[in-house]
């Protein structure tokens, strides 16, 4: 559902909150999509827009839709089916543009540049970067698919294209190139270093700011690996199999070398995350099923519990900061979720609003 500017601004508005018990559970819906190293977490509450501090108080940025990424500054952005929305630490909404379908925020830099992907009616995805100006700019090529995943601090954005398949690179005021062997682009740090996967193979990759390629390789007699996070370090976290064929979580470390982490647990899980400091967080498992299961790795490459609060059958993290807290959302047996957030006391709900009851007058 669409809202105008002026009801998102309206609703911009901060609630009061108390942390929710367990058997409240069903009150409200809400998820959590991004996590900052201030502790403040994105996401939605009863299928509006929100943003947590890091003490648990409310802020509604918008009746509808969803805030899905946030920046160190508290900047964060997504939408509503329609435009994409960004809101400043205070909760002021710009309308970046865009039109009526599913668009995706891939990503937000230090400086609140966002890219992502939009429908265009002719050629289906179109990947964009958000102008100085408060707009957004679309990338191209022109004449085919292509989807945003990251963007670095210099405003560099990568993506994937479709026809034919392959990693690109957008640096600002340059034409698109493709690194090497560039099959998909998933992450880049401040340094311009990208990962990803390679074209020819199916094998995780590194690529310098340059666009040279360097093969991270697989597991021993594994055929398959995929480069997915990168952080500030170079530490890259990703999957590969095994010469079984099972799916692991891996790292590899600046200079490239592989360190196995464990079982994925399921061709269906994926990594989400690794912090600066080279813990990361991934997931194992289906929504459709309630199978899917939190994981999570510390620096030292020791598994993290992650445990599902009561009533709860699966979930899922969704990013973690410089401190180790993880955000993430549970899920109920009726497929109703909570945002939850993990610290090493163990999990707890987000707050939702509590509604009290006006005094008699």
């Amino acid at each position: 559902m669409r809202h105008t500017l002026a009801a998102l601004l309206l609703a911009t508005t901060t609630w009061y909150a108390a942390p929710a018990a367990a058997d409240d559970a069903g009150t409200h819906t809400s998820a959590a999509y991004a996590i900052n190293d201030a502790g403040d977490i994105v996401g939605t509450i009863d299928g509006g827009a929100v943003r947590w501090d890091r003490n648990g108080n409310i802020t509604r940025l918008s009746l509808g839709g969803s805030a899905t990424v946030i920046n160190a500054a508290g900047t964060a952005a997504g939408g509503d089916g329609g435009p994409i929305l960004r809101w400043d630490l205070r909760g002021r909404v710009t309308n970046l543009g865009g039109v009526e379908g599913l668009n995706v925020v891939a990503a937000i830099n230090a400086s609140g540049t966002v890219v992502g992907s939009l429908i265009d009616s002719t050629v289906g995805d179109r990947a964009f970067r958000s102008t100085p100006s408060g707009t957004l700019a679309l990338l191209p090529p022109d004449d085919g698919p292509c989807t945003g995943t990251g963007i670095n601090a210099a405003g560099t954005a990568i993506g994937v294209c479709f026809i034919p398949s392959r990693a690109i690179r957008w640096d600002i005021g340059r034409p698109a190139t493709s690194p090497d062997d560039g099959g998909t682009a998933n992450d880049i740090n401040d340094a311009g270093t990208i990962v990803g996967t390679r074209a020819s193979l199916n094998h995780a990759a590194r690529w310098n700011p340059a666009g040279r390629l360097t093969d991270l390789g697989t597991l021993p007699g594994g055929t398959r690996s995929n480069a997915i996070r990168i952080n500030a370090a170079g530490t890259v976290a990703g999957t590969a199999d095994d010469a079984t064929g099972a799916t692991h979580v891996v790292r590899w470390d600046r200079a490239g070398a592989i360190t196995d982490l464990g079982p994925l647990g399921s061709d269906l899980g994926a990594v989400v995350a690794i912090n600066s400091i080279g813990a990361v967080v991934a997931y194992s498992g289906e929504l459709w099923n309630l199978t899917r299961r939190p994981l999570g790795w510390d620096p030292a490459g020791r598994p993290r519990l992650l445990p599902l609060p009561p009533g709860a059958v699966a979930g899922w993290p969704t990013g973690i900061n410089a401190t180790g807290i993880i955000s993430g959302t549970v899920q109920f047996p009726d497929h109703s979720t909570r945002a939850v957030r993990w610290n090493g006391a163990g999990v707890a709900y987000l707050p939702v609003p509590i509604h009290r009851a006006r005094p008699n007058r």
